[in-house]
């Protein structure tokens, strides 16, 4: 459950990472070296939120992942920035005000009772059917909402009645996280 530790040194590595693979697509270039640190050998979740103008205009996870950081780093950038189908491609204008923040998950776990979710420090997971939607830790947070808030916009997320989360067979899972800005 624990997230590992992130120095700042780290940290700016993985954070700047992920910024070249943007810029460098935007730039015509298609290969990315993953850079030679400890760092990005690490097996953790990895969620990207693409900011523009404080506002959120995407975001894109491996909420568990069996693959090394770098990789599954490279991908998500590319995939948050280029390959979602909900969202058209981000520009280069658009991308030099843009803000990335990327969040270095921990594991996650299962929870008896929506009352073990603490707001801003859990994330959520909530799944039901073969549906799911998920939260980074703040999200609840900076919306302002209540647990059974931010369980209810997650069933909707996921397609499922806004009740769902009070059924028995919906799965609720917490993790935490370590922000990493620039």
């Amino acid at each position: 459950m624990k997230v590992s530790e992130i120095n700042k040194a780290e940290g700016e590595q993985i954070h700047g990472f992920a910024r070249n693979v943007v810029s460098g697509l935007i730039s015509g270039k298609d290969e990315f070296r993953i850079p030679d640190s400890p760092v990005f050998t690490r097996r953790n979740g990895v969620a990207l939120r693409f900011l523009e103008a404080g506002r959120e205009r995407n975001r894109v996870a491996q909420l568990e992942s069996g693959r090394p950081l770098g990789p599954e780093l490279k991908r998500l950038a590319i995939r948050g920035a280029f390959d979602d189908p909900r969202r058209q491609s981000i520009t280069e204008d658009q991308w030099n005000r843009c803000e990335l923040e990327i969040s270095f998950l921990g594991d996650s776990r299962d929870v008896q009772s929506f009352e073990e979710i603490e707001p801003g420090r859990d994330g959520v997971i909530i799944e039901q059917n073969g549906q799911s939607a998920w939260c980074l830790p703040g999200d609840p947070v900076e919306a302002g909402w209540t647990r059974e808030e931010c369980l209810t916009r997650l069933c909707l997320d996921a397609g499922l009645e806004p009740d769902a989360w009070t059924r028995p067979d919906c799965r609720i899972r917490v993790f935490q996280s370590t922000v990493i800005r620039p």
